[in-house]
């Protein structure tokens, strides 16, 4: 009898040690069976090849977007192959909510119908009656890790128009509870303040109802608390749960024997393109740290993802190690030292547009970069350089140089711009900080009239690192706020303090529904607005601004009626979203928002409806729009790419 189904499991974040036996006690009940606990030691802590990172950038970077029609087209064929499929319908009753997801997870006759409908195929009569059979004993599984070992499951199937449908009606029947509990550790780290801290959270008493997930967290965090402290041959001497079915009691064994403490030795990094002195800067490990194998998983991930190295792998040498210190050694192969790229897309705020880049990713032995790029859309086109210099932290942090020179719209102003610069791109507590200094020239045609002016101002970024999926997220959030001003005594035209801050929210609403909130608030000051450039002002409007309305055609305008922008921005969305089948959904949303020269505006607003398809590089949205306050127009398509965060 085991206490999880590994794969089959329906908490594979809390089930990390599947392997732990589950031991009747009854000696007619069943024989004695023992297996030992999977868990690593550290003669096997060998870190794999950081490829995860790298495939994802080279699918990203070589995704070309596809246009809209055929997207939908693509979307609409998926959709009536996956209908015309016949399924299994499976019935769950008799349970409440968190019983019935784990029996719908372990049961195979649910997985088939789902797999079939996938590949389009029809079901075997064979294959439903045998996985029918079969239910009975996967329900009986799905139901032990939370203390229920005697259900009784009333089964039946029928053969309907639209395909097969499976009852169970289960009776959970009584709960097996806690008897008596032994957590302990044993040998040279029985006394590190974690490891006592581990056997002291876990807390089971006696009479309480038998819940594996429990057990299993308290056995990996003890094993995880020895481990992190340097007992890499830590390993369970007992683990197990041992069940008296007459007296419905379990009874709880976890002993552990920690072993030696092991130590970090010296790290060397094999690689011959760059200065050894740099490079070890990439490295956060102090010889004589404890041994921790997440120490490594870091170091290996820093290297993979600075863009100089093409594979890279970490290799602990046990077999060396002197005094329980092990020396490190990392094996690496160089990445090409250029790139190009080319992108293709289109979007209702920019129209079709084109990308040409260009990166040089080695320009000396201290891991200097250039990038350069020309980007061409209907709103703007711009061409810019930035040579970047690794600093402090070298695994986050870059003090970069950067010139640019294009055309843009803003509003209906056409701006033709100039710009150098210079900003620290460094990571403060826990957030990403950007400091810089810019100075722009710009020229654009106002009222009838040319003006060119000159802005020289320094500014602060700082932004939230989302920890969740950033192309899905389920539940997380991001903010962002930008604080710059310039002076008309320090080289600008007009004296302006200049403040922009957004924030974004996603919650989880249902298992495949989510709400999303989105907001956005700017705010100037400046004693003559004519004379800031429009690339300082604010303007609402278009796709991820407030939908139903032209990219930023939201604004104050002058006599002509052209949109100049203002000094104030307030917009806010609120959406709820729904994957109905696959990677496909739709959407009901309500935006509001606008540009002025008073702090609270007048807010325009709309309604509206979307189709969603969750693609590998973030979530398509094909959105209709009905504008509530603009009476010209019924409704705006909007389509757009990306994170919702």
């Amino acid at each position: 009898m085991r206490l999880c189904a590994g794969p089959h499991c329906a908490f594979p974040a809390w089930h990390t040690a599947c392997n732990t036996p589950v031991i009747p006690q009854d000696p007619a009940d069943a024989r004695l069976v023992r297996r030992g606990p999977a868990v690593r030691n550290g003669s096997q802590a060998v870190v794999a090849v950081a490829r995860r990172r790298n495939e994802q950038r080279s699918r990203r970077s070589s995704w070309l977007r596809p246009s809209a029609v055929w997207l939908w087209v693509f979307a609409c064929g998926f959709w009536c192959a996956g209908a015309l499929a016949e399924t299994v319908r499976v019935e769950v009753g008799g349970l409440d909510d968190e019983l019935r997801k784990n029996v719908l997870a372990f049961l195979s006759i649910a997985k088939l119908g789902k797999e079939r409908g996938k590949a389009s195929q029809p079901l075997d009569a064979s294959d439903v009656q045998r996985l029918h059979v079969a239910a009975r004993g996967e329900i009986a599984e799905a139901l032990q890790p939370f203390g229920y070992y005697e259900p009784t499951v009333r089964a039946t199937l029928e053969h309907a128009k639209e395909g097969w449908i499976a009852r169970y009606d289960v009776d959970r029947g009584p709960a097996t509870v806690i008897g008596a509990v032994e957590v302990r550790a044993q040998g040279a780290g029985n006394g590190e303040p974690a490891v006592r801290d581990a056997v002291a959270s876990a807390v089971f008493m006696p009479g309480e109802v038998l819940l594996h997930t429990k057990y299993e967290a308290a056995k990996q965090r003890l094993f995880e608390a020895a481990y992190a402290a340097g007992y890499i041959d830590a390993k369970y001497q007992r683990a197990e749960i041992l069940v008296r079915r007459d007296a419905r009691e379990a009874d709880i064994r976890l002993v552990l024997d920690t072993g030696p403490k092991y130590y970090f030795g010296p790290v060397h990094i094999e690689q011959d393109i760059l200065d050894p002195r740099f490079v070890d800067r990439f490295v956060r490990i102090e010889p004589g740290e404890p041994f921790n194998s997440s120490r490594l998983i870091e170091l290996q991930l820093a290297l993979s993802d600075s863009g100089y190295f093409n594979e890279v792998t970490v290799d602990p040498a046990r077999a060396n190690a002197v005094d329980r210190h092990v020396p490190i050694n990392v094996h690496t192969s160089p990445r090409q030292t250029q790139e190009y790229t080319v992108g293709i897309g289109y979007g209702t705020d920019t129209g079709p547009r084109l990308r040409l880049g260009t990166e040089l990713r080695r320009l000396n032995e201290h891991g200097h970069r250039f990038k350069a790029d020309l980007r061409v859309s209907g709103i703007a086109t711009t061409a810019a350089g930035e040579y970047q210099v690794p600093v402090k932290n070298v695994t986050t942090d870059t003090l970069s140089y950067r010139a640019a020179i294009g055309t843009q719209d803003f509003g209906d102003l056409e701006t033709d711009q100039i710009s150098l610069g210079m900003s620290l791109n460094d990571a403060w507590r826990s957030l990403r900080r950007r400091t810089y200094l810019i100075a722009e020239r710009e020229r654009w045609t106002e009222s009838g009239e040319t003006r060119t002016e000159d802005v020289l101002y320094p500014g602060m970024q700082l932004s939230s690192r989302p920890t969740v999926d950033s192309l899905f997220t389920r539940q997380g959030h991001s903010w962002s706020a930008d604080v710059r001003g310039g002076s008309d005594n320090l080289g600008s035209a007009e004296s302006f303090l200049r403040l922009h801050v957004t924030g974004n929210l996603v919650r989880p609403l249902a298992e495949r529904m989510r709400f999303l909130i989105r907001s956005e608030y700017g705010a100037m000051r400046a004693d003559d607005l004519g004379r800031v450039p429009p690339s300082q002002r604010f303007f609402a409007g278009g796709d991820r601004s407030v939908r139903g309305y032209r990219y930023q055609k939201l604004g104050p305008t002058d006599a002509a009626g052209a949109v100049v922008g203002g000094r104030y921005l307030v917009t806010a969305s609120a959406e709820v979203d729904y994957l109905f089948f696959r990677n496909y959904g739709a959407a009901m949303f309500f935006d509001a928002g606008n540009a002025a020269n008073e702090p609270w505006p007048k807010l325009d607003r709309s309604v509206g409806i979307g189709m969603r398809w969750k693609s590998q590089v973030g979530m398509l949205r094909i959105d209709i729009a009905h504008p509530l306050d603009d009476p010209d127009t019924d409704y705006r398509l909007h389509l757009s790419i990306g994170s919702d965060l």
